[in-house]
């Protein structure tokens, strides 16, 4: 019976053994071919926020992806600047293209948005026992010009009520 364990044991360990042998044929890709292009890296580099929320990053790489770019062949003859508007059930971003697919242009609008920790410090800074009723993120965005993110802020304290607009730094416009 011992003898029987014995051999099982070793039976078992030799087939876990040469099971994992190196003959296999990994397939090898010359990455000079593969060249991805990022076309919109500009405007991502430009509007992109660590604080920003979920939905509004993932919109705007959809504006920015390759996805977007296919939309210049729906008319090749078309050579001026061309506009899609992205929607989301929190905001929409409107943007122009030129015939390239490199974004030109766009104004994104944003509802209910987390306010980054500048913004917010700022608000309740002299309003403390106020309540924060309804924001909004706005972002302009032109190649080659500044980027305009601008916050729109409502709070609330019974019934009274003030709106703050600032910029992402937590200053007043």
């Amino acid at each position: 019976m011992k003898n029987l364990i014995i051999g099982l044991a070793v039976l078992g360990l030799t087939n876990l053994a040469f099971s994992q042998g190196s003959n296999v044929d990994t397939p090898r890709y010359d990455l000079e071919k593969f060249n991805p292009i990022m076309v919109n890296g500009t405007y991502l580099d430009e509007v992109y926020d660590q604080s920003m929320a979920d939905h509004i990053r993932s919109l705007e790489y959809k504006v920015a992806g390759p996805g977007s770019q296919s939309f210049k062949k729906l008319d090749k003859k078309v050579n001026k600047p061309y506009e899609i508007l992205f929607k989301s059930n929190k905001g929409s971003i409107h943007a122009t293209y030129d015939k390239s697919g490199q974004i030109i242009a766009t104004l994104e609008r944003f509802e209910d948005v987390k306010l980054p920790d500048a913004v917010r410090n700022a608000v309740f800074k002299n309003h403390s026992k106020w309540i924060l009723f309804k924001t909004d993120y706005f972002v302009s965005y032109e190649l080659g010009k500044k980027v305009k993110k601008e916050y729109k802020v409502q709070i609330r304290n019974g019934k009274s009520k003030k709106t703050f607009r600032l910029n992402s730094d937590g200053n007043k416009i």
